[in-house]
């Protein structure tokens, strides 16, 4: 019995330490406006997604979805990114980003950073 209690303090720090790194993290959906039309955001999206490497796994340009497959990393076994796109009025559209892991491991904040870079890369295929 004694021989545990070292094994469950451990496990009780390494619990403590996890839950302090992901303290303050939010993988909630995220919602972005275009000032462009949906086919206009879905091109921009799939170019984004070539030059960061990402893999357009399915585009529904009538339902504005699209799903991305990101590759892994030392940090994660790979994310699946959703985005739900809505012309909300003329050339106004909204983006909702939710990216999760393929494994359904924990993967160390890589979604939040996978979902900033495809934004850079979006605004970047905008601004040229």
């Amino acid at each position: 019995m004694e021989f545990f209690i070292p094994i469950i303090i451990g496990g009780l720090i390494g619990l403590a330490i996890r839950a302090s790194m992901n303290a303050g993290k939010n993988n909630a959906p995220k919602e972005y406006m275009y000032s462009c039309s949906q086919p206009q955001l879905i091109e921009a999206i799939k170019k984004a997604a070539n030059t960061l490497g990402y893999e357009v796994n399915r585009v529904d340009p009538v339902g504005g979805r699209i799903r991305l497959g990101v590759g892994a990393s030392m940090a994660s076994f790979g994310e699946w990114m959703d985005i739900q796109l809505m012309e909300t009025a003329p050339n106004k559209t909204k983006a909702i980003i939710s990216c999760v892991a393929k494994k359904g491991r924990e993967n160390f904040s890589k979604n939040r950073k996978n979902i900033e870079k495809l934004l850079d890369a979006v605004s970047q295929s905008f601004s040229a």
